[in-house]
């Protein structure tokens, strides 16, 4: 008679109630059509779906400056650039969206496309938003694009390029948190 270590029985039971919980994506949420009602930010939006609801998108593999976030000169807002150009580019408008997966707050984290260019791309390539350092493509043929162009823009100075340059969005949120006591 073999037996169950309590180690792999609990293992078990972890692995379960972790899936059980993890946030579903339906087949029928994972592509559509709708109309950008909002740019939270330089990488959140929502869309208002066929269906009329609302759904929010958190934009896949980037990182955008935070709406109140300066560059290290303290002398541009270059989160506002970031939010502005979004606006720019697609509130109003019809887009279609892919959900890549739901994160652990409940938002969807996809991709965006207009008329078939890539916002989310399109953000790298203007020097708008950082490549999402937790980011994991889809493709290794994504990995190498948006990499590509993230490095060009630097290379031109590009949008936030232009400026002195600016703390990884990441940790602009964590030195906020930590100076709010934010948890």
């Amino acid at each position: 008679m073999s037996q169950v270590s309590p180690l792999g029985s609990h293992f078990f039971l972890l692995v379960l109630m972790v899936t059980l919980f993890l946030p579903v994506i339906e087949e029928d949420q994972k592509t559509g059509y709708g109309v950008v009602t909002q740019v939270i930010d330089g990488d959140t939006i929502t869309v208002r779906r066929k269906n009329s609801s609302l759904m929010r998108v958190r934009l896949a593999y980037i990182d955008a400056p935070e709406k109140d976030q300066k560059d290290l000169g303290h002398k541009h807002l270059i989160g506002k650039w970031s939010s502005q150009f979004l606006r720019e580019l697609i509130e109003g408008r019809e887009v279609k969206w892919e959900v890549i997966k739901k994160d652990m707050y409940g938002r969807f984290i996809g991709r965006i496309f207009r008329n078939h260019q890539d916002i989310n791309l399109e953000m790298i390539k203007n020097g708008l938003a950082i490549i999402y350092p937790f980011a994991q493509f889809s493709t290794v043929e994504d990995k190498n694009s948006y990499t590509i162009h993230f490095y060009q823009a630097y290379a031109k100075a590009k949008g936030i390029w232009s400026t002195e340059g600016m703390l990884n969005p990441y940790y602009h949120r964590k030195q906020k948190k930590n100076s709010t006591g934010r948890k």
